[in-house]
């Protein structure tokens, strides 16, 4: 965990000094997508791994409404969360089938999402984090923050910020809403 907060800038050394976002300034940079897939595949591998200060360092950061970070987030819930089958990027290209699934139980949805591909669920991995969320009270101000970051998102002043990038942050924040949620 303390290498995963260094590199977000939360460690003892402040962090790598690296941009988060691309030249475009709208999506991830690589090493940010990188350590998102790592730290979600690791919390999935290693659950007695001890995470809540992780949890901590993303919720100081939403409450310094920082939103850099919601990615390792997202990725955290899905992976070690075990809701991969909410992904959000292929809804675009759904069949009804697949539609009329998504309104059903989780085994429902990931059934009718994957196409016969069959992700292992860590259920002790999916446990500890719910477990996490719930008994160490980081679930109630995570969802209040996350609802507040993103309705401040619509009323930004800064007209540099390119409205594509606006768009992305306000998706990606309520995805991240709808993960905690599911």
């Amino acid at each position: 965990g303390y290498c995963i907060l260094g590199s977000l800038g939360g460690g003892a050394k402040g962090g790598t000094g690296r941009e988060k976002l691309k030249s475009d300034g709208v999506n991830p940079t690589q090493w940010l997508s990188s350590l998102e897939q790592a730290t979600g595949q690791f919390y999935k591998k290693f659950p007695d791994v001890e995470i809540s200060p992780l949890l901590a360092f993303l919720l100081h950061n939403l409450f310094q409404n920082k939103t850099d970070d919601l990615g390792i987030l997202r990725t955290l819930l899905r992976t070690a969360g075990g809701l991969d089958y909410f992904y959000y990027d292929q809804t675009a290209s759904l069949n009804d089938v697949q539609y009329e699934g998504r309104g059903g139980s989780q085994l429902l949805k990931r059934e009718t999402s994957s196409f016969g591909i069959v992700e292992l669920v860590n259920k002790k991995s999916s446990k500890r984090l719910r477990d996490v969320l719930i008994h160490k009270d980081i679930a109630k101000p995570l969802l209040i923050l996350l609802a507040r970051v993103r309705g401040k998102i619509l009323f930004r002043n800064d007209s540099n910020v390119p409205l594509k990038l606006l768009g992305n942050l306000y998706d990606g924040t309520h995805v991240v809403l709808l993960l905690l949620l599911e």
